[in-house]
């Protein structure tokens, strides 16, 4: 009744109680197939918060992992894959948002968790992966670039300034120092004594 009223939380609840409680049951299967496709219709965007999405996926792996659980597993395994997409993209999605911010390395560690995470469950989401990876390249390879630039012009400026001081040679020191030595103060006249008489 809650599935086809679109109450997907409740009729989780009810689907995973009747498992537990009649694991004998032959409908108990039918049971825990149902519970992981009600948990996956309770998925969340991307850009929101993936709790939902991580626990519809691990609803979905214990089923995947249960020996007994075999007429669904094909269809379980689409539904386990739709929620590792989703939680693919919301990685991809924040190393986005990462990159248009100037955090690199934020977002190259999502784009590395992604890889490691989920790729493996997902081989056909590699390009998916790269394309984001070569946009955080491409940025950072341009900031690496300017940097070198406005280092390079830094260095020029500085080279200039240096080879604008004008400073004195050895040899004008020398000159300068020649001049003093051979100049010598002039000796003071010594006034001639004049006698009474000589003065008429």
């Amino acid at each position: 009744v809650y599935y086809d009223i679109e109450e997907y939380a409740e009729a989780q609840s009810a689907y995973t109680e009747f498992a537990e409680l009649y694991p004998g049951s032959d409908k108990t299967e039918f049971a825990k197939y149902k519970a992981v496709d009600c948990g996956c219709k309770q998925i969340s965007d991307c850009d929101r918060d993936q709790k939902s999405t991580r626990e519809a996926a691990k609803v979905a792996k214990e089923y995947l992992g249960s020996k007994t659980c075999q007429e669904y597993r094909n269809e379980t395994k689409e539904l386990c894959e739709l929620c590792y997409d989703r939680l693919l993209d919301h990685e991809l999605y924040v190393a986005e948002f990462h990159i248009g911010r100037g955090k690199y390395k934020p977002a190259q560690k999502r784009i590395d968790y992604a890889r490691e995470k989920y790729l493996p469950e997902l081989p056909e989401a590699r390009e998916k992966i790269e394309k984001v990876q070569q946009a955080l390249d491409e940025v950072t390879n341009a900031r690496t670039k300017r940097l070198e630039k406005r280092k390079t012009k830094r260095a020029k400026k500085t080279k200039v300034a240096d080879s604008s001081e004008i400073k004195p040679s050895s040899e004008t020191e020398f000159e300068i120092t020649s001049l003093d030595s051979k100049t010598t103060p002039a000796k003071p006249s010594k006034k001639k004594k004049v006698s009474f008489a000589d003065r008429f």
